[in-house]
């Protein structure tokens, strides 16, 4: 009779979730690959100064789709860490020498105003902004309602790294990432 009773059980959520696509779990897409109630995206960042001037740049796209009407996207930050370099710790590259700048609109469907950027990424930033579980971006509406790759409505995350050479560097190799989540509130 248990059997019976969770086979019902599944037969009826499986219902709810075809009327009442809302409730499905999987429908909550941090790009067209990661479906799942939570998902995760680590983005590694990797870069090499010398002792030369130079500007280097690093930039990169993500799509969100949610059926969800309200949701949120956080961020964690590891790095910049050396990986070979020599000299004084206090020349290595650290957070605050890096500026991130995140743009965010609708693609297709998906309204404009459906999702925020929060201060201060509003603006250009330092890396160091971002810590454990930060608040990106703060879901106002939904992107429609699917999450499949098919479905031509998602909000478009643009984000550029930069670090300048401004003064004196330790050369050498660094390297770090930043894991962005989607999450129901």
């Amino acid at each position: 009779m248990d059997q019976y009773k969770k086979k019902c059980l599944i037969f009826l959520f499986i219902i709810a979730v075809f009327l009442n696509p809302e409730i499905a779990l999987a429908c909550f897409s941090i790009t067209d690959d990661f479906n799942s109630p939570d998902p995760v995206l680590n983005v590694t960042f990797n870069f090499e100064p010398d002792l030369e001037p130079f500007r280097e740049c690093w930039s990169g796209t993500l799509r969100i789709r949610s059926a969800k009407k309200s949701w949120r996207l956080v961020a964690t930050r590891r790095g910049p860490v050396p990986a070979v370099n020599q000299g004084d710790p206090s020349d290595n590259i650290k957070p605050s020498d890096i500026s991130i700048r995140y743009e965010i609109k609708g693609i297709g469907q998906a309204q404009a105003d459906g999702a925020i950027l929060v201060s201060p990424f509003s603006s250009e930033v330092d890396l160091e902004s971002i810590q454990n579980g930060t608040l990106i971006i703060l879901g106002v509406k939904k992107s429609g309602n699917s999450c499949t790759i098919h479905n031509p409505n998602f909000y478009k995350l643009t984000k550029k790294l930069c670090l300048f050479r401004d003064f004196v560097f330790n050369p050498g190799q660094y390297y770090g990432s930043i894991s962005y989540m989607l999450v129901a509130p």
